[in-house]
Formats: C-alpha cells, structure tokens, sequence
C-alpha cells in the first residue's frame, strides 16, 4: 500500500466516524485539546446544550459547567484525571445556553498516537429524568422513614396509655372474682371481663411488637437450626402434648440468621399447624431444609385443615383471618410478623394450600455474602 493510499483510507475513516457522530443525537460527542478548548460538535451538542456549532466550537470547555464547579476547577480537575488514567467519568449537573441546568452522565476519554498526546474526547447524556426519579424515590423513603418512627412512637404511647387501664380493669376483676356472694351471673360477668382484658392486653403487646421489630437492628451470625427448634419444642411442649402432634425435623442445617427471630418464626408455625389441625386427626408437622445454591430454603408441612388455594395471598396480611374467631381463636398477626422477621434477614416467605389437604409454608434464608463456611445438617425427630 503506498503513503497515498494510506493517507485517502485515513482521510475516508475519518470521514466515516464524523459521519456517525453527526448521526448520535441522544449524546453530545466532541473533542476538546490540549489547552481544554472545544474543537468539534455533533447535533447532540445543540439538543442537550443549545449551542450551534458556530457557537460551540472554540469555547473552553468549561462553557458547559455550572459556575460553582468552575470556580472549584472541576473541568481542568476532569482533563487531569483523564490524562493520568485514560478516563474520567461524573455525574452532575450542567449548564446549557439559556442558564438551565440538567444532570448528565459524562465520559472524558484521553485521545494519543503512539508519540504524544492528541486531546480529549467527551461524551455526555442527559439524565436528569432519572436524577428526579431518584430524589422522588429517595423524598419517599425519607418521609417512610418518618413515618415509621412516628407510628412506632405512637405504638409506644397508645400501648402504654390503653395497657394502664386494662390492668386496672383486670386487677379489679380478679379481685371481683375473689369475693364471696357473687351469684352465678356475676360470677360469669366477671370471668367474662377478665377473659376481655386478658385478650385486649395480649394483643397491645403484639401490636407493640410487630411495630417495634422493624425499627431494632439485626445482627446475624451462624444459627443451628436443629438447636433453635429444639428450643421452640421445649416452649411448646405443653400445646404438643395436649393436642398429641408430633414434629419431625429433618435435615436441618446451620444458617446465616438471627437466633431470637428465627425461634419466633418457628414457633409462630408450629402454632398455627397445631391450632387448625383437622378435626378428630393428630397434626403430623414436618419441618426440612434444602440448598439451592444461594440461599436455604425451609418448608414447614402439616396434615391439618389448609384452606383454598385463592385465599393464600391473604394468610398474609395483618388482620385477616380466614376462620371466625368463634372456631379458632386468633388475631391475625402472627403470619404477617413471621414475613417481616424473613424479610428484613433477607428472605422471602410463602406458602401453598389445600382445603382439607394440610399446608405448606416456606421461608429462605439466603446464605452470607461471602459464602457458608459451614453446612452441618442435624437429624431431629421429636413426638410429645
């Protein structure tokens, strides 16, 4: 190939990369020299910036900056950083040629033959729907956040100001309940008054708790499963062994978790299994455990009622409940506590159901950033 051949096939290039540059509308591309002059234009630059090239080209670069950051040297800051490591990439906002400002993302990239330093390319897109996007979402967490404190500080007031009167009221009936010469009517009045406060006090407390958990810190460390379910046994073994259910645990591992709430997630299921076990049948629970990889996946499986595979997104939802309270008593708050304390250790809680057929819930606990560095499985099968 001789010099003149070269010489066209680089004159065509050129050309060429002009071209397409001209063709980019949705970024403004140009080159700046050494000395931070702007030296070229594409249409980008009059979309984003409203400068037509005869206004654009010559200009220093720091033309397109806002005046705070030129008097902090950003724009020189910039052609340095790209100098020294090839590149510069920001994010903020700049100027146009009316004054308005809009955030764009940028990229200056260090432009050199094999012998010297050429100049500067700059590539910029307009972003600024997705900077209010981000300070929308970010004014609405903030405000959640408020929120949240104000209605755990509001918990706090109103559990403290309905619990002082319930306990009096529940003192006075106790002491009620004492007295000699009660007909049977009043004696029935009194028990039911007690039976109300006892109720009503128990379910502050929960509210209480469930209002409060998502305010506490959680510190995590390597949970024995097998351990942790041992303990919930022990609590409960006066429900098992009244309703004669038996609980298998198997295969169960040693996971990233809390110890405290993952006791209560398992107690709370348990619970529930025993509480709506089908009539004239001994709940038979199940709990196991497999990997998939990324994070621990528990099922808890019971023989008892299960209900309508539509009514499964409501198990959920604080206050629902699926029986009337008449059949089997309930509030309505254990499920819903039970996916708050998985999802705020990083998982996810669901379940699948059949009427008459027994329930399924699951929950995942997903394992430490930097990999278990222990997977002992425990075998436990325990009937009371």
């Amino acid at each position: 190939m001789t010099q003149r051949d070269s010489t066209s096939r680089s004159s065509n290039d050129a050309a060429l990369f002009q071209h397409l540059i001209e063709g980019i509308k949705e970024y403004a591309i140009f080159m700046i020299d050494l000395e931070g002059i702007i030296v070229t234009w594409n249409p980008g630059v009059r979309r984003l910036l409203g400068y037509e090239e005869g206004e654009f080209i010559g200009k220093p670069f720091a033309l397109i900056f806002c005046d705070e950051d030129v008097l902090s040297n950003i724009p020189k800051s910039e052609l340095m950083t790209a100098s020294t490591s090839g590149r510069a990439e920001d994010e903020r906002w700049h100027k146009r040629k009316d004054g308005s400002v809009f955030w764009a993302s940028g990229l200056v990239t260090l432009m050199k033959d094999d012998t010297k330093i050429l100049g500067y390319t700059k590539i910029m897109r307009d972003q600024t729907q997705k900077k209010r996007f981000e300070e929308r979402l970010a004014e609405q967490a903030n405000a959640l956040a408020v929120a949240n404190r104000e209605l755990t500080n509001f918990a706090g007031i109103v559990s403290h100001d309905l619990n002082a009167p319930l306990q009096t009221v529940y003192g006075f009936a106790n002491i009620l309940k004492e007295q000699k010469g009660l007909d049977a009517e009043a004696e029935e009045s009194v028990e039911h008054i007690i039976t109300g406060t006892q109720r009503m006090i128990k379910l502050i407390d929960e509210l209480l708790q469930f209002t409060v958990d998502e305010n506490q810190e959680v510190t995590l460390c390597f949970v024995n499963t097998a351990v942790v379910l041992q303990d919930v046994l022990v609590a409960l073994t006066s429900m098992i062994s009244t309703h004669k259910a038996t609980v298998h645990g198997e295969n169960l591992p040693t996971v990233w978790a809390e110890e405290l709430q993952l006791g209560r997630v398992l107690q709370n299921l348990i619970e529930n299994a025993i509480k709506y076990s089908s009539p004239g049948k001994n709940a038979e629970i199940k709990i196991s455990a497999r990997d998939n990889g990324t994070e621990t996946i528990f099922s808890v499986e019971d023989n008892g009622r299960g209900i309508n595979e539509n009514e499964i997104t409501r198990l959920f939802t604080l206050f629902e409940r699926l029986r009337p309270n008449s059949e089997i008593p309930g509030k309505g708050i254990g499920l819903a506590t039970c996916r708050k304390i998985i999802e705020r250790l990083g998982g996810r809680m669901w379940a699948r159901s059949k009427l008459n057929e027994g329930s399924v819930f699951y929950f995942s606990l997903p394992h430490p950033i930097a990999g278990p560095t222990e997977k002992r499985k425990n075998n436990l099968e325990v009937q009371l």
